[in-house]
């Protein structure tokens, strides 16, 4: 369908359906009165007195950024209170800022950046959550009431005109005024040479919370600081302006009698001791976490920056792009590549030493220079003679210089480059010397090589990195150079680049359109730029089509783009996917990769490939077919929204997902954001309607595994039993894929469980990489099982009722029992996880997975996942089978021995009984499970049928897999009870004492269902 179709509907979910009925009688009030001039039905002396459509370097917002703006005056005598206030954009997609409770004197005006954010905040900058068209847009300003308080239509404008109401009329003028009357003395102010700022004139661009290495301050400290920059084209004084780590105390440091420059920079150290002569420094220091402030005299906010990082010498930058972490620090220089090239020649010349970091690799897939793969450092010896490098450090974090050390004897030779392998393995090899870390892609960081005793000699601060380009300082060029052609082991002669190009511009976004609907759309670059692009899915290159001119679509197709320049590194692709005529009730995924990146031979991932063994399931892991291999793909991923709104649209790394499913037609996809394929580590989209979290690092889409045959929601279904427990799961939502533009069926987006969402679900601030993961009984995925395997050799051979079994324990004594072993696990968590795995009779236990952080409580913890073996065999005796002292699940291949501990411990027995009753009424209760039932089938059931067409299957059998789950599941009921009862030996009384909720809940659903 058209994304202009459901414009109404779009509306509502942001303000409401009364208002969609306002907005349209609106409209039809609009049509009446368009020719009126300012036509207004409100009584409120509110209205509309300047636009700037095409704001290029005129006024900078909070951000830094030259967003468009429109401003509102009061023109009446008294303050309005513009709470419910609304402004709507256009007649089509009716988009709405809503004030937030600003108020507005006499004669004041207040201005509103159209950024595509969503601020409305009182005391912070207003921002809209849509942009401005400079080929003409009507504003419509409504009172809290959905009265027409002003309407206007705007021309066309060029770079930095205003269209403003001024001498009684509305004028398209070059002598902007926010935030003033519109007239020549206010615009001569404006441009004065000194004076207070103007909103956006001043910003915080940079903020560093731990800086370790990065700059001194004047008494030799490596603080904190704040940077400051002046966007405007004049001096501004900052007198009276104040900083802050808390917008509750804004005043914590107030700028003494200082002038910033028009486009400077101004550092002020977080140091904790203020001081207002020479350096500046706040009496506060920054935390992570922590957000800071820049007010103006009167207390309003002006900037504000909000840290997403807490690395050492990892920047908060604020670039051309936006906020980011990526980008190298670059105090009191500009966030672009002047300002990396200036922050580099001040590192370099303060080493002192004949040793410089000359290039790094952080992805390759080069085995010339090594047997493997591996990123690498490259060190230059610039002195006349041999070094000793024994007891030197190499290391990717400035708070650990010495992270990586050269062993004793190490040296290099006059005008060596030496190369070191960044493979994590810590060993050396012949003459090769492997770090204990590897480079990330992202950036962000510092590499550095430090002297024995820890003294940093040289630092190269490390962008975004990519694959097979290396980055380095190129002889006699200021600054760091991206290299096509590396150089390992030389000298940096080859062409070195000083960015990337930025991507093409689409008009018009990928989406769903209606059959027979003609788009055209046009592509835009920066000057000098040339956009080549391809509809077949390849990548394009300098031989694909070039651009000459807008692309008309009225087909489903595919556009992917790459734009070159001379002086840059090509653009990564771009790809927007464009759907005519298709018609789905949930979500749409777009996948799009490189053709022969899924269906080559010997190197595509969803194929047999040359090495599959000769009977399914054709390999494991890392062994046999294609699609058994760990490997990553360039790829790009759209979701759109049923109605065609874009929730994201991003280049990332594309794998399969999954093990005996992956032998399967339709395979499963693991979708990884990485900086090398588009810019950015997140997905920053809300990707899951029940998860509060608006980032994600990787996501799944899953085709329901072993249950893909069958139902295709069993996961889904026995994982949301965990919704009243803190045991973590995977959120979902049901979608439909098209993979290079062709329709591949029904898929459940999942979160992927890994360190990122462990930590997102923990609401954990430390590292994500100092997590312990453990799949199964006692595969370590990240760090150590340690902790977990003493304790089950203390339960069995040690301290525990286990290995007491013969002793006569009394309750004090498995009191200590359990105190010594909640020092290791979250006791509550366990069981409620094995709570619900006993409830749906899940076999296949040994795909577990558990998770702690010797950084928090140092707990270990369970995650409910892949439980599509669940719900599936109805009679099994699974409380009896996760006491069984030698396994529990299938081949009893499960390590239970926690569980059969703990049922030892007669108050923990009686305690995780009459937990089961709760979790039952609360989660498991027949209501609750056949609703839930009943709900997924019916959102599955509109694409079931075009689903079943596409994978050649059977709608009778769909239906009678729906029907066994449906009568297994009741029967369950009767069984479990009786399993329970049997396995304990319980007597009538002692069910009714435990489990008399749950008793009664199953007899009155089944005399309602009878």
């Amino acid at each position: 369908m058209s994304k202009r179709k459901n414009a109404a509907a779009n509306l509502a979910k942001v303000i409401g359906a009364g208002v969609v009925c306002i907005a349209l009688a609106f409209a039809y009030q609009y049509i009446l009165s368009r020719d009126t001039g300012r036509a207004a039905t409100s009584t409120q002396p509110i209205s509309f007195s300047e636009v700037m459509t095409a704001n290029a370097s005129a006024v900078a917002d909070d951000f830094g950024a030259y967003s468009d703006w429109f401003e509102i005056t009061n023109d009446g005598e008294r303050a309005v209170d513009l709470t419910g206030w609304m402004v709507l954009r256009g007649m089509d997609t009716l988009d709405v800022f809503t004030f937030g409770g600003q108020v507005i004197g006499p004669d004041e005006h207040l201005i509103v950046f159209a950024s595509g954010r969503s601020q409305n905040t009182p005391g912070y900058v207003c921002h809209a959550p849509f942009g401005l068209t400079a080929a003409g847009e009507t504003l419509t300003l409504l009172d809290p009431s959905g009265q027409v308080a002003d309407t206007i239509e705007t021309p066309a404008l060029s770079r930095n005109q205003a269209y403003a109401f001024m001498n009684g009329g509305w004028e398209v003028t070059a002598q902007y005024t926010p935030g003033l009357p519109n007239t020549a003395e206010s615009y001569a102010s404006l441009l004065s040479s000194e004076g207070a700022a103007d909103t956006g004139s001043v910003t915080i661009s940079e903020v560093m919370v731990r800086n370790r290495a990065t700059i001194r301050d004047d008494q030799g400290a490596y603080s904190d600081y704040i940077e400051l920059r002046n966007n405007s084209a004049r001096n501004v004084n900052l007198k009276g302006y104040m900083l802050s780590d808390s917008d509750d105390a804004p005043g914590k440091f107030v700028f003494p009698d200082v002038t910033l420059p028009a486009g400077g920079y101004l550092i002020v150290f977080a140091s904790g001791a203020e001081r207002l002569e020479g350096q500046l420094h706040a009496g506060f220091s920054l935390s992570p976490g922590e957000s800071v402030f820049l007010s103006d005299p009167g207390g309003r906010v002006v900037s504000s920056a909000s840290p997403a990082t807490n690395g050492a010498d990892q920047a908060w930058s604020l670039t051309k792009n936006g906020w980011t972490a990526l980008y190298p620090p670059t105090p009191g220089y500009a966030n672009d590549e002047s300002g990396l090239a200036a922050m580099d020649l001040a590192i370099t010349g303060a080493n002192r030493s004949s040793l410089y970091i000359s290039e790094i690799m952080a992805s390759t897939n080069d085995t010339s220079l090594s047997s493997a793969s591996y990123d690498w450092v490259e060190i230059y010896n610039s002195a006349a003679g041999t070094l000793d490098l024994s007891g030197w450090g190499l290391s990717d974090s400035s708070s650990r210089p010495r992270k990586w050390q050269f062993p004793a004897g190490a040296s290099i030779g006059p005008g060596e480059y030496m190369i070191v392998f960044c493979s994590g393995k810590d060993t050396k090899s012949g003459n090769s010397y492997h770090t204990s870390f590897s480079l990330a892609t992202d950036g962000g960081y510092s590499v550095t090589l430090c002297d024995p005793d820890g003294r940093i000699v040289d630092r190269m601060a490390v962008g975004r990195q990519y694959a097979n380009i290396s980055c380095g300082r190129a002889y006699g060029v200021a600054g760091l150079r991206y290299f096509l052609e590396p150089t390992p082991g030389a000298a940096n002669t080859t062409y070195g680049y000083t960015g990337r190009a930025q991507e093409a511009v689409y008009s018009v976004p990928g989406g769903l359109y209606d059959a027979g609907e003609m788009l055209t759309v046009t592509l835009s670059a920066p000057q000098g730029s040339a956009i080549y692009y391809t509809t077949d899915c390849t990548e394009p290159d300098n031989t694909s089509t070039p651009y000459t001119g807008p692309i008309t679509l009225n087909d489903t197709t595919i556009l992917r783009t790459r734009v070159y320049s001379a002086s840059e590194i090509p653009s990564l692709v771009a790809t927007q996917s464009y759907f005519f005529g298709v018609s789905h009730t949930m979500r749409v995924v777009s996948l799009v990769t490189e053709p022969d990146n899924l269906w080559d031979f010997y190197e595509g991932i969803y194929v047999k490939g040359p090495n599959a063994w000769a009977e399914a399931p054709y390999g494991a892991n890392n062994q046999g077919a294609n699609f058994w291999m760990d490997w990553e793909k360039a790829a790009n991923v759209e979701v759109f929204t049923a109605d065609g709104e874009t929730m994201l649209s991003q280049g990332c790394g594309l794998k399969l997902q999954g093990q005996y499913s992956r032998q399967e037609d339709q395979k499963a996809f693991k979708l990884i954001a990485r900086s090398a394929y588009s810019g950015d580590n997140r997905f920053r989209a809300s990707l899951f309607s029940d998860r509060p979290y608006t980032e994600y690092q990787s996501f799944v889409l899953r085709a329901s595994g072993q249950d893909g045959k069958y139902t295709r929601v069993r996961d889904i279904l026995q994982t949301s039993l965990a919704v009243n427990t803190d045991v973590m799961y995977q959120a979902a939502e049901m979608c439909v894929v098209y993979l290079n533009g062709e329709y591949w069926g029904h898929y459940n987006m999942r979160e992927r469980v890994n360190k990122y969402s462990i930590a997102q679900w923990m609401g954990w601030t430390s590292d994500p990489n100092d997590i312990d993961l453990v799949k199964a009984n006692d595969n370590v995925m990240q760090g150590s099982n340690k902790t977990f395997a003493d304790l089950l050799t203390w339960i069995k051979k040690e301290g525990g009722a286990t290995a007491r079994s013969r002793e006569n324990l009394t309750q004090a004594d498995y009191d200590e029992i359990l105190r010594h072993i909640s020092t290791v696990v979250d006791v509550d968590n366990y069981l409620d996880y094995v709570a619900v795995q006993i409830f749906v009779g899940n076999p296949d236990l040994l795909n577990v997975k558990r998770y702690r952080s010797a950084d928090e409580d140092g707990l270990w913890r369970w995650i409910l996942f892949d439980t599509d073996w669940g719900f599936y065999t109805y009679d099994t005796n699974s409380m009896r089978r996760w006491l069984d002292p030698e396994g529990a699940g299938s081949g009893k291949k499960t390590d239970n021995t926690l569980f059969v501990e703990l049922m030892k411990n007669p108050a923990i027995q009686d305690k995780f009984l009459r937990r089961y009753n709760e979790l039952f009424v609360s989660s498991f209760a027949p209501e609750i499970v056949f609703g839930k039932m009943d709900a997924l089938y019916a959102e599955l059931e509109p694409e079931i049928d075009q689903h079943l067409a596409r994978w050649n299957k059977k709608r009778s059998e769909y239906d009678a897999q729906w029907a066994k789950m449906r009568s297994g599941v009741l029967e369950r009921y009767d069984l479990m009870t009786g399993y329970i009862k049997e396995t304990f030996g319980f007597t009538d009384a002692q069910m009714e004492d435990y489990f008399g909720d749950m008793l009664r809940l199953i007899e009155e659903y089944k005399a309602a269902h009878s």
